[in-house]
């Protein structure tokens, strides 16, 4: 099996940002990653990223995992990418795991007080 070349996995990776005007910022909500520093380890080589955000990432760019990983393959990412939506399908996320915490917090509150 292939692995990961992890300075070539970037170079591909900046490009692809760059080309769908997507920061690292603006990428690291939309992978639902918790800091910035996770796309810095990639960038200098010291972590390459979780199958889930391989996928993630192909799906966010419009190209195969074989391409972002490998460099193999047509690159599909000429096909424009509709950040609006991204971003509202990652705020969406956002929202229900918030709405999901929210529920679960009251159902204790409401427990604790019912049950002396």
């Amino acid at each position: 099996m292939k692995s990961i070349d992890a300075k070539e996995f970037y170079i591909r990776l900046n490009v692809l940002q760059k080309r769908a005007g997507i920061t690292n910022k603006e990428l690291a909500e939309m992978l639902d990653l918790k800091t910035l520093q996770i796309i810095q380890n990639w960038k200098y080589q010291e972590r390459i990223p979780s199958t889930e955000q391989l996928v993630k990432m192909c799906n966010i760019f419009n190209v195969s995992m074989d391409y972002l990983c490998f460099g193999i393959g047509p690159d599909t990412a000429a096909a424009p990418v509709d950040k609006d939506k991204v971003m509202m399908e990652a705020y969406l996320r956002i929202g229900n795991l918030i709405q999901a915490e929210i529920a679960k917090s009251t159902t204790r509150k409401i427990e604790e007080h019912e049950l002396f």
